[in-house]
């Protein structure tokens, strides 16, 4: 923490150092004058000269390291530098020796790289900025609009802010609106859908919207039939002369003109062709590069023709079930879209093309489709090594992986993955007659290893479709987890029925019918002995062996769109419930049976009944082409019921951890405002969980980020426990016992996998007296949690 502030301190103090006489750094831009529908922010981001970037949004880190290198030296370093490789590899080439990299690495030169030179007040960009906005002000009804600019100099400092002063006057709206449409057919598409047109009597005036009119009205075309329709058919005219600052508009829609073959500067209007689907060809086997020898078999089957080179590796009814483009119908492009994501949702094709040809441009509406897939290889195995961090516990592990994509020629996908896992997990290693213990770590004291299964199909039941008809998955999964820790061993055996489709680009729905976990569970005798001390009857209810028998839903929306949006949403809803059948059964069969706790059991062990719901809803937001914003929320609760007394330890909420509230270990925080007074430090889990986390994430230099973040919530119980107090939940005081922490992160994104390292502090610690759990005074470097991840935190 200690050098972040000593960087912050220099970035602030050694900024303008190096600048010349008359030569003033660019501090701030800032907008005044008129209020306009465009925002500051909007209006700045036209500006041609902006101040240097900034980390966490006020420190200057790019100029700092730019200032370390003294330019004279480096040019003058640099230069000799790459002279002596030169003659270097003169020597090396006469000796047939392999060349030297003409640019040799020099540490200043790397620090350029990653520095940002100083943006220096120029008159002339700033004249050029305020003609910019001007025209963007023009543009959006403010015709009147000017801009007056001027500098403030602060010649101790040697920076400078500048003022765009902003008069506008009334903005002009939208008068009357005329369409003057040649083609009748396009004529009757366009009324029916004239209420969702963006051109509006009585808008203000904006040349944007008339653009995306435009990007509206060819994709409503190219949805009924116009493949050949581009936007340059559709043109404006706007008169702002008509007074009462109104402007009135006419759009037309031009038909296409063609010359007639044989005369000269003779040409012919004529309406536009309205195409509809002739003949669907599948290349199922395409190659881009095709030996021109090769034999092509031809399949018709269900009105499409399957062109192979040699037999077609999947039952044609496969990809013939996800084709939305059909013959004789009209060509619609959203339908072609679509139909291009359905078969990218198999994951079994390396390249996807869908493309359609006229079968005449001059005489004919007709369109053949056709479409290029190509295989991946049908077997495959992967074997991995990765770091992990399971809830804070640090380990290292091996995945063999083996993968059939076309398992019974049907695109189903067959999967075999077998893990095993070493980690470091905080065990209580020595317990005494009394209550005293020695916490410690021990490397690598936890083993895992765990075999699965599981078949993917690509669709659902017809029962089932209400989840939707897009991107349908059924997938079994079946698998063994035996994780032998030092307090306990655990076992898990699970087999999972599972069914997945999206109703609409956005919405994801998950349908897990049902899922079984039969978990036993052999207490180490420290551990039991501990666990019978503390005569915990929550504790020990959930670290005994049992039977889960889940059916869970789960509802995800996911409005982001790649380079198209400065944010998106994220929200995933799941609700769960176990034993409600194995409770029935009971009534109807007189089974299962009870044991001598009152639990009634299936094979010897407890089943478990509960109600789970909880939400996670992220908001994120990029302020910049490097930097964004991350917002999380999430609410769960659990209701055990009936033959459970408490909820079953893997379905219960923890607080702390890498991906939570990362100033406590994993399961270290809360209850409430409970307090291990004794010392004796168990897995602390809860019936309710409330957590907020906010992040600023902003890139340093190539794959390197850097994070700034705030983490707040607790979990608590559903009713009191007496060894536990002041745990559970109560409506005037929960808010009082809201843990805070805060820190800093550093990360390296390689694109397809990012390495987190995290340091957090506690500022606020709910297990203290109430007077005492803002802990701004006793901030030191023995609270820092360190938290490594792989991955974003959310």
């Amino acid at each position: 923490m200690g050098i972040f502030f000593i960087i912050v301190f220099c970035s602030q103090c050694t900024s303008t150092r190096k600048l010349k006489e008359n030569q003033y750094l660019l501090q701030k831009n800032k907008i005044t004058g008129d209020k306009t529908i465009l925002t500051n922010a909007q209006l700045l981001s036209y500006l041609k000269q902006k101040p240097n970037k900034k980390i966490f949004n006020f420190i200057k880190f790019h100029l700092w390291v730019y200032n370390l290198v003294d330019q004279e030296k480096f040019q003058e370093e640099y230069a000799k530098k790459i002279e002596k490789r030169r003659l270097l590899n003169e020597k090396r080439k006469q000796k047939d020796k392999k060349l030297r990299n003409e640019t040799p690495f020099i540490f200043n030169k790397w620090l350029l790289d990653i520095g940002e030179a100083p943006v220096i007040v120029d008159t002339s960009i700033i004249n050029r900025s305020s003609k910019q906005l001007e025209i963007l002000l023009k543009n959006n009804g403010y015709f009147d609009a000017k801009v007056t600019d001027s500098v403030k100099l602060e010649r101790k400092l040697k920076t400078a802010k500048i003022f765009f002063d902003v008069q506008v006057g009334i903005p002009y709206t939208i008068g009357e609106v005329i369409f003057e449409i040649e083609d009748p057919v396009i004529q009757d598409i366009f009324n029916a859908s004239k209420s969702e047109s963006l051109i509006k009597t009585g808008n203000q005036y904006n040349s944007d919207v008339f653009n995306a009119e435009r990007d509206r009205i060819t994709e409503l075309l190219k949805n009924n039939g116009y493949f050949l329709f581009q936007k340059n058919f559709i043109s404006y005219s706007a008169d702002s002369s008509v007074g009462n600052r109104k402007v009135d508009v006419a759009m037309e829609i031009n038909n296409p003109v063609k010359s007639i073959e044989g005369f000269v500067d003779s040409n012919i209007v004529t309406n536009h062709v309205r195409f509809k689907i002739n003949e669907i060809y599948i290349k199922g086997d395409y190659q881009i590069r095709t030996d021109a020898s090769v034999i092509f078999d031809t399949l018709f089957y269900d009105n499409i023709y399957y062109i192979t080179s040699k037999k077609l590796p999947y039952k044609p009814k496969v990809l013939k079930e996800t084709l939305l483009i059909q013959p004789h119908e009209l060509y619609n492009k959203s339908i072609a879209a679509k139909t291009y994501q359905r078969i990218a949702d198999f994951k079994a094709f390396k390249f996807i093309n869908i493309q359609f040809q006229p079968v005449n441009v001059d005489s004919s509406d007709l369109l053949n489709c056709e479409i290029q897939v190509s295989p991946m290889k049908r077997q495959s195995y992967t074997i991995q090594a990765q770091g992990t961090n399971t809830s804070g516990n640090l380990g290292i592990a091996g995945d063999f992986i083996y993968q059939n994509k076309n398992f019974f020629k049907g695109l189903e996908l067959f999967e075999i993955r077998l893990n095993a896992a070493v980690e470091v997990q905080q065990i209580l290693s020595n317990v005494d007659d009394n209550v005293g213990n020695i916490n410690s770590f021990l490397p690598f004291n936890t083993f895992l290893f765990g075999p699965e299964a599981s078949i993917q199909l690509p669709k659902i039941p017809r029962i089932t479709r209400f989840l939707g008809l897009n991107n349908q998955k059924t997938k079994f999964i079946t698998s063994y987890n035996f994780q032998q820790r030092p307090d306990y061993q655990r076992t898990i055996f699970n087999v999972a029925y599972s069914l997945t489709a999206k109703p609409n680009q956005y919405v994801t729905h998950i349908l897990n019918p049902f899922e079984v976990n039969f978990i036993t569970v052999n207490l180490g005798n420290t551990f039991e002995d501990l666990l019978n001390l503390s005569n915990n009857l929550f504790l020990k209810n959930s670290f005994k062996s049992q039977l889960i028998t889940a059916t869970k839903f789960s509802f995800i929306y996911n409005n982001q769109k790649i380079g198209k949006a400065k944010g998106f949403i994220f929200f995933q809803g799941n609700v769960e419930s176990s034993g409600n059948i194995l409770k029935a059964s009971r009534r109807l069969f007189k089974n299962p049976a009870q044991n001598s706790d009152n639990y009634y059991v299936v094979f010897g062990v407890p089943f478990s009944q509960y109600v789970r719901i909880d939400t996670d809803l992220r908001y994120y937001y990029y302020t910049g082409k490097t930097s964004s914003l991350a917002f999380r929320n999430i609410i769960g609760v659990g209701f055990p019921y009936g033959n459970s007394g408490v909820m079953p330890f893997v379905k219960s909420f923890f607080g702390g951890g890498s991906n939570g509230i990362r100033a406590w270990i994993a399961r270290s925080l809360g209850p409430g405002s409970y307090s291990d007074s004794a010392g004796i430090r168990f897995d602390q889990i809860g019936d309710i969980k409330l957590e907020w986390n906010a992040e600023y994430r902003a890139k340093i230099y190539k794959l390197i980020e850097g994070a700034f973040f705030v983490d707040a919530g607790n979990i608590w119980l559903r009713k009191p426990d007496p060894f536990r107090p002041n745990g559970e939940f109560k409506m005037d005081r929960f808010y009082k016992e809201i843990a805070i922490g805060a820190g800093l992160g550093l990360r390296l994104n390689f694109d397809f996998f990012i390495v987190r390292l995290d340091a957090a502090i506690p500022l606020r610690d709910p297990s203290f007296p109430i007077d005492e759990r803002w802990r701004f005074s006793k901030l030191d470097a023995k609270r820092i949690n360190l938290n490594f991840g792989i991955g974003y935190p959310f």
